[in-house]
């Protein structure tokens, strides 16, 4: 697949006027799979944000979250967020453009059971459409699917070090249909996601760190793929 840096260039000019608002975070980061990915967050009220992230391989997304607190340890986390996947031209598949979009609704509950160690559990729901279109302008594959996801995490900050240790679960219910080169086939399947990140939050705001990213189908097929795939990043984020 040819890079795009249209997702990068919308990221860029958001983070260039956002100098202007309120800014919450930003964060770029690179994978081992050649792809950078860059983000920028607004505060738009208290516990409020509104993001915007981007990536080389045209994925652009655009966010909005919220914190509820429940009480001194607990809080509740809302997010919705729409993207799009827009990839280049593929000679090889005489393919012009494949074109994909997503709605997904997320709710967490962390808990801080000390100082140091917390623990998050929530809920996922995603719904989506895909289509690549041929060279002369037709629909050559079209997909529409959901995906609903059980999520678990933990976060471990070695006190006040900056040092900090974060592992996310996430298993993914995917029921996908679709029409690809006339032949319909479902590409449903179960996966399960593991995601480790080791970051250090320095005092000004900077904070460098480690992601490493592992999808495992279980032997089965989720949205074609039956390997498993290990993806790690290398990030930098800053908190204004």
């Amino acid at each position: 697949m040819k890079k795009s840096l249209v997702a990068l260039t919308v990221s860029a000019s958001f983070l260039s006027t956002a100098v202007f608002a309120g800014m919450d975070s930003a964060y770029i980061e690179y994978s081992t799979d050649d792809v950078f990915e860059m983000g920028v967050a607004l505060e738009i009220h208290e516990n409020a944000t509104l993001a915007i992230m981007g990536d080389s391989e045209g994925w652009a997304a655009l966010a909005y979250e919220v914190d509820v607190a429940i009480d001194a340890n607990k809080y509740m986390t809302f997010m919705a967020e729409y993207g799009q996947f827009s990839s280049p031209v593929n000679d090889d598949y005489e393919v012009d453009l494949s074109d994909d979009n997503y709605l997904l609704v997320e709710a967490h509950l962390t808990m801080n059971v000390n100082d140091d160690f917390s623990l998050s559990a929530g809920l996922g729901w995603e719904q989506g459409k895909g289509q690549q279109v041929d060279v002369a302008g037709n629909v050559a594959d079209s997909s529409d699917f959901t995906n609903g996801k059980i999520m678990l995490g933990a976060a471990y900050t070695f006190g006040n070090t900056g040092w900090q240790l974060t592992y996310d679960y996430t298993h993914h219910n995917l029921d996908d249909d679709g029409i690809y080169a006339g032949t319909e086939l479902d590409y449903s399947g179960r996966a399960n996601e593991h995601e480790v990140i080791f970051s250090y939050h320095h005092q000004s705001g900077w904070t460098p760190y480690v992601k490493v990213n592992h999808m495992n189908p279980n032997g089965g097929s989720y949205a074609g793929i039956s390997d498993s795939d290990t993806v790690g990043w290398l990030g930098l984020g800053y908190r204004f």
